[in-house]
């Protein structure tokens, strides 16, 4: 009996490039669910939510999406992972930045509250009655390292002379996320240009104090 024929390198070379496509096509898909489940989380809250809404916003039937993700709890977790990422990237970027520290705080700010979707739910899910026990132990690693930044800020202000000498780092770092954290509902509809204005005034109600001095 002949033996097969080996795959040429030409051959090997489409079906990865083919396994590539298909991965990246998975992961396109992924996203979208992920987009849709965020405003649907949004509009509907999260216990009202169903796959359902979420099939219905892409125009697809439920089936199509246990593919992908297998519940609405599923599809809350990647959100709130995804945007951990995102936030956490972000906050390593404002730390290597060299501006004074005021002028990084107040772009941070604006960061954390600038318009969208995944904020409402990124906020809403850190309640743990909301996760499973191992999502919300990898989740408030992430918020964990995500404060620790905030006071790694705060304190350089601190040492270099731009902050008063006596800030704690952790309570002001905990006052600013509560302040931003607790206005969500309020700012979330806010034009970029109207965010930049209310980054600058809370700012300078943390920094600066509202009485006159």
């Amino acid at each position: 009996m002949p033996l097969d024929k080996p795959a040429s390198t030409s051959d090997q070379t489409q079906t990865v490039l083919g396994s590539d496509y298909k991965t990246r096509k998975r992961a396109r898909r992924r996203e979208e669910i992920i987009d849709a489940a965020e405003i649907v989380f949004a509009e509907k809250g999260f216990h009202n939510a169903t796959l359902k809404n979420i099939a219905d916003q892409l125009g697809v039937l439920p089936a199509a999406l246990y593919h992908y993700v297998d519940s609405k709890e599923a599809a809350l977790i990647e959100i709130c992972r995804r945007t951990g990422h995102q936030s956490n990237k972000s906050m390593k970027a404002h730390l290597q930045d060299t501006r004074p520290v005021l002028d990084i705080i107040r772009d941070a700010i604006a960061r954390h509250l600038h318009t969208g979707q995944s904020e409402l739910v990124y906020t809403f899910a850190f309640r743990p009655r909301d996760l499973p026990a191992d999502a919300q132990s990898e989740l408030s690693r992430m918020a964990a390292d995500y404060q620790e930044m905030w006071e790694s800020l705060i304190a350089r202000g601190v040492e270099n002379g731009e902050l008063k000498p006596d800030l704690d780092p952790h309570v002001t770092a905990i006052a600013l996320l509560a302040m931003m954290n607790g206005s969500i509902d309020w700012y979330v509809q806010k034009s970029a240009a109207e965010i930049e204005d209310v980054a600058k005034q809370f700012t300078n109600i943390a920094f600066g104090g509202i009485c006159e001095s």
